[in-house]
């Protein structure tokens, strides 16, 4: 992978990133944080003051790994939504399987799971596709 390529995927993740955090922190402040707190405030707990911009940093991680997977299975798939889909797809599942495993050890309700998960799937597909097409631009070459 170049040099140049490298670049473009971390601006694809940083890209995606924005997206997902546009869709996913509004969601999850003004939907699904009441019940969050009240379940924290029923069990003794309180979110960091860290939790919010830990969670956004990650989305940007996220995205960059969707970009990276993304560029490499356009090689075999060819470009365009579905593989975006496909790339998006694949992290996103392995992402809500560790996050399924908080509900089953009780850190986190399975109905605050699913409110979660609601907008972070938007979130990750509509950004999944933000990165193919930042991707998918052809690089011009200088003469």
């Amino acid at each position: 992978m170049s040099s140049t390529e490298t670049k473009r995927i971390a601006l694809a993740g940083i890209a995606g990133g924005l997206v997902l955090n546009a869709i996913d922190t509004p969601w999850s402040v003004f939907v699904m944080l009441p019940g969050m707190q009240a379940f924290e405030t029923a069990h003794g707990l309180s979110a960091s003051a860290l939790t919010g911009p830990w969670f956004m940093l990650a989305h940007f991680a996220y995205m960059g790994g969707i970009a990276w997977l993304y560029a490499l299975l356009r090689e075999r798939h060819g470009s365009g939504s579905r593989t975006a889909l496909a790339a998006g797809g694949v992290l996103f599942v392995l992402n809500r399987l560790f996050g399924i495993g908080n509900g089953f050890l009780g850190v986190l309700p399975f109905g605050l799971f699913w409110g979660f998960t609601a907008s972070f799937a938007v979130g990750t597909a509509l950004g999944s596709l933000v990165c193919a097409r930042i991707l998918d631009v052809p690089v011009r070459r200088a003469a």
